[in-house]
């Protein structure tokens, strides 16, 4: 994964000005999902201040091109037994706290609240989805060894079964729904461990 930097939104600032990240984020497009490239141009950087959310900008090529970006925070999560097979809930009786009276497991987790990439660059251009979701789990494989955590989550629409199963590919499991209290929209959750099996060892 070597071929593309990640880099925090604030540190960018930092070094090289407002001006220059105000820049480099008008010019991502995400045709897919206004809300993504909406919370890029306005949210991202104000966010990151406040430590609602860290961004992480996605560098490519020799320009180098903003590929994509992703937004990670950490939230309470509750997932019910009942969603889980036998071998998940061994996992889960590793890391969390069961709810005997829900029966749900509650759990500290990271959540992947943005995730999505540049549709301004030409196709040849643009990184894979597979790719940017690597760089995700990468970064917090590193986070997981510095301070814990096992547990990854992220939303998508109700209704978009290509989300749904570009997530399942990525090692994400559909564990339920939540209606927004904001939007009333309903979304479907996923998760996934940080850590895979075979690097548990």
């Amino acid at each position: 994964m070597n071929r593309y930097a990640v880099v925090q939104i604030e540190d960018l600032e930092r070094v090289q000005g407002p001006e220059l990240v105000s820049r480099v984020v008008s010019g991502f497009r995400c045709p897919k999902n206004a809300e993504v490239e909406t919370f890029l141009h306005r949210q991202a950087l104000p966010f990151t201040r406040k430590h609602v959310s860290i961004t992480y900008l996605v560098f490519g090529g020799a320009a180098p091109d903003l590929v994509g970006y992703f937004s990670l925070t950490h939230k309470p999560l509750a997932i019910p037994e009942a969603a889980l097979s036998r071998t998940q809930r061994k996992r889960m009786d590793q890391y969390c706290r069961a709810d005997g009276s829900r029966g749900s497991y509650l759990v500290s987790a990271f959540l992947v609240a943005q995730f999505g990439k540049n549709y301004a660059l030409p196709q040849e251009r643009r990184i894979s989805g597979e790719e940017l979701m690597s760089l995700v789990l990468e970064l917090l494989r590193a986070e997981q060894r510095r301070i814990g955590g096992q547990v990854v989550f992220l939303e998508h629409e109700k209704d978009n079964t290509f989300l749904r199963s570009f997530y399942e590919t990525n090692g994400f499991h559909f564990f339920g729904h939540r209606t927004s209290e904001t939007d009333g929209e309903t979304y479907g959750q996923m998760f996934a461990f940080v850590r895979q099996k075979k690097d548990a060892g």
